[in-house]
């Protein structure tokens, strides 16, 4: 188990996670007891692209062939859970990097003695 920052209060964490139907990671901090949403794993990214582009490809196939292509409920599901990744990244890069400012803040601090 690897820490992780609290998307809240910025406290580096240990704590298992649970999986959400889509693939995120969901953690509960024990110092704020929120909740963080993380970003999906590098495997369930590539298979929503997967996904995603393939479903593209049929649609632009078909109406190629004067048909009309609807993609289904997984490729949408596929669009939105990367929306919903892109989003989760951005906020633990930002979260990330309050941590390191903090951190960076208090070094550059002086020490009282």
């Amino acid at each position: 188990m690897e820490p992780i920052l609290c998307l809240h209060c910025h406290t580096l964490i240990e704590t298992p996670y649970r999986q959400t139907l889509l693939g995120f990671r969901k953690y509960t901090c024990p110092a704020c007891g929120k909740v963080s949403l993380y970003p999906l794993p590098d495997l369930y990214r590539g298979i929503y692209w997967t996904v995603v582009v393939f479903v593209g490809v049929l649609v632009i196939f078909f109406l190629l062939q004067g048909r009309i292509g609807v993609p289904g409920l997984l490729s949408i599901v596929g669009v939105i859970s990367l929306i919903r990744d892109r989003s989760l990244r951005r906020q633990v890069d930002s979260a990330q990097q309050a941590f390191l400012q903090s951190r960076q803040h208090q070094e550059d601090a002086p020490k009282a003695e």
